[in-house]
């Protein structure tokens, strides 16, 4: 399992897209798994899963570190009914939030990038809510 501090930290440290990024976020949040021998795979046969060369098919995942839109479709389908929003803070940096219903379950996030940013909100939001679940 991936460690959401690790992941936080680099998302944090990104100062661009990464491929590496997408299928760190992809595994984190269960839109891409390992097989029995190391391999990746999108589980339901997700068609959103992209790129290929070498031994096979090599699982980049969703864009979601280049793609406010990819990010966006994740944040949909991991928290329905969830407001999100990506805005400019001061001169430059980008703000991203994530709001629960009801106004119950906040994330918030800061990075040089939009889509970046979106990613940090969605990682602090899933891992508060995988945390949430385990108490439970």
């Amino acid at each position: 399992m991936i460690d959401a501090n690790e992941l936080l930290e680099a998302i944090r440290n990104a100062r661009a897209p990464s491929y590496q990024l997408d299928r760190a976020i992809g595994l984190f949040a269960g839109s891409l798994r390992l097989d029995e021998r190391g391999r990746l795979y999108a589980p339901q046969g997700d068609s959103r899963v992209y790129g290929a060369f070498g031994d096979g098919i090599l699982l980049t995942g969703r864009h979601v570190t280049s793609s406010i839109d990819a990010i966006r479709q994740l944040v949909e389908e991991a928290f329905p009914g969830w407001l999100w929003s990506v805005g400019r803070v001061g001169s430059g940096a980008w703000h991203a939030n994530l709001i629960e219903p009801g106004g119950e379950g906040a994330a918030a996030a800061i990075h040089d990038s939009p889509a970046l940013a979106l990613c940090l909100a969605f990682v602090i939001a899933f891992a508060a809510e995988r945390a949430r679940k385990a108490v439970a």
